[in-house]
């Protein structure tokens, strides 16, 4: 899929106390109606406790336009993502994030992705659905709301 672009979005991991309050702090307010998560710094702090890596997502001029998660379990990878900022949608970058799960799913040798989708979050269920990912029956414990979506990477070409 070519869809048009300004930028090259950037993942860069948040690693250290400062780098997460930023990501975290850059405008909290742009974050806040992601239903798939507690988007708080105490909910983001308790996901990386559980062994899940944060990584901003900036675009060519530092922008930060949204924030992923990943998390790599029993072979498989775990992504969530916030909605990008309202300023940056329409140019392609959710499309981009989840080519950046798949790719690293492959470098790490990771045959399946799965997305985690509240049920209400129609723009990621079309998004999934363009790429590939099948709605499983399963949902999370914590918030059955949140339907979970799977990749095959091994039998699934790469979209988008």
């Amino acid at each position: 899929m070519n869809t048009p672009q300004s930028d090259i979005l950037h993942f860069t991991p948040a690693e250290t106390k400062n780098e997460i309050e930023n990501v975290y702090n850059y405008n909290v307010e742009a974050f806040t109606d992601a239903p798939e998560f507690d988007w708080s710094l105490e909910g983001l702090k308790q996901k990386i406790k559980e062994g899940w890596k944060l990584y901003s997502v900036t675009t060519d001029d530092k922008h930060i336009v949204a924030a992923v998660l990943l998390k790599k379990e029993a072979g498989e990878l775990l992504t969530l993502s916030t909605p990008i900022k309202l300023d940056f949608q329409g140019q392609g970058y959710s499309h981009q994030i989840k080519d950046f799960f798949e790719d690293i799913a492959q470098k790490w040798g990771i045959g399946k992705v799965f997305s985690y989708c509240h049920r209400e979050n129609f723009r990621l269920i079309s998004l999934n659905e363009t790429h590939g990912y099948a709605k499983t029956t399963q949902t999370v414990p914590s918030n059955p709301e949140v339907l979970i979506w799977i990749k095959d990477l091994n039998r699934s070409p790469k979209t988008a």
